[in-house]
């Protein structure tokens, strides 16, 4: 890392990036992309991948962010981040439904974008003059990406590019989600002040009694579900076990409380199978009849960190009295809900919960794996 009090623009971005742990950098080359693509290679160990098409890289960036995240191996520093760079217009535009699908899927993908010069911008305004794959409105790739991004920044000023970067990568650390950069040739190689420390991941600021009366009016609602349901409750994992790596902690919480288990397609095998008491897949109508059969006959269903999409469910109803659902930050226990909630906590609170209120579920023999 530069220990000077100033370094270029591509630099400071560089040395961002390897200081999350970032290894390798997927995308396609272009003319406004070069000068930051030199400085990745002289300045950091952080290395290009170059690919066919945009979306390809966007694809391969979006894979290697998920085995980051799922890597057991990841030494202090790593957050499990996806890297893309690419060029302005067409080439940002074939990202970009990549880019929409980690948004929706809790992918944190940082978007690269070279844009033209500010001179180059000064002569399509005052005489049409079209560089390189330029559109008639400077905002275009801009206004597209707030639509699928946490935060997404424009940079021509080099004295803000700092702000504006580190922003926008805490923004990606903090939601685990998609933003984007877009910068401009001519910003590259301009000098700014350089990195100071390392980003870190913020939580939401809340306000600790109201959180906590919270976490414990959601945890005891959802004993009180499995209470009241004859002891007799099924897990449904689902892919924000994944996305926030929190399959210790799920593992854990059915070893302590002997609860069968299934998941859903997108957290298929996000832990070993062979745990006891995994029943399957389920998704519903489309899925497995047998291991629908132990799902829908338990006593009631607990979803932690499931999306209740139609690939999911495959046809069944999502929510119910029988049901409580933790994701998105908050938990649903039948007709009520609970902000704010986050999954990570939620899932000790509920473990330590029903192992001092509940006694071991009943039918687990008969929930053994279905072939």
């Amino acid at each position: 890392m530069t220990t000077s009090r100033t370094c270029r623009v591509a630099e400071y971005l560089a040395v961002r990036l390897e200081q999350l742990g970032i290894t390798h950098l997927f995308g396609v080359p272009g003319n406004h992309l070069g000068p930051f693509l030199s400085t990745l290679h002289e300045k950091t160990r952080v290395r290009w991948v170059g690919t066919p098409t945009e979306g390809g890289a966007g694809q391969a960036a979006d894979g290697y962010a998920r085995v980051k995240v799922a890597d057991a191996q990841i030494t202090l520093g790593e957050q499990g981040i996806g890297a893309v760079a690419v060029t302005y217009g067409v080439g940002a535009f074939n990202l970009l439904n990549t880019i929409g699908g980690g948004y929706t899927e809790y992918v944190p993908l940082i978007a690269i974008n070279a844009a033209p010069t500010y001179e180059q911008w000064l002569d399509q305004r005052a005489i049409g003059l079209l560089t390189s794959h330029m559109s008639q409105r400077p905002e275009s790739n801009l206004d597209v990406y707030k639509q699928v991004t946490v935060d997404a920044q424009a940079i021509s000023n080099p004295g803000l590019a700092p702000s504006q970067i580190d922003g926008a990568l805490t923004a990606c650390l903090s939601h685990r989600r998609p933003v984007y950069l877009e910068v401009m040739e001519d910003v590259w190689e301009a000098h700014c002040p350089a990195p100071q420390g390392r980003l870190k991941r913020q939580e939401r600021p809340l306000t600790p009694p109201r959180n906590e009366k919270m976490l414990d009016a959601a945890v005891k609602a959802c004993v009180k579900l499995v209470q009241d349901h004859d002891f007799d409750p099924v897990l449904w994992a689902g892919e924000e076990i994944d996305r926030f790596g929190l399959a210790e902690e799920f593992e854990e919480l059915v070893r302590v409380t002997s609860i069968p288990y299934c998941t859903t397609i997108g957290a298929k095998s996000v832990f070993s199978e062979d745990t006891p008491g995994f029943c399957g897949v389920y998704n519903g109508k489309a899925g497995n009849p047998d291991v629908a059969a132990v799902f829908q006959n338990a006593g009631c269903r607990i979803g932690l960190g499931t999306w209740a999409t139609s690939k999911n469910l495959g046809g069944k109803m999502s929510i119910g009295d029988d049901w409580a659902v933790a994701a998105y930050e908050g938990v649903r226990v039948g007709a009520s809900y609970f902000p704010e909630v986050q999954l990570a906590r939620f899932i000790p609170a509920l473990k330590y919960k029903i192992q001092e209120n509940c006694p071991p579920p009943t039918g687990v023999v008969l929930r053994e794996r279905v072939a």
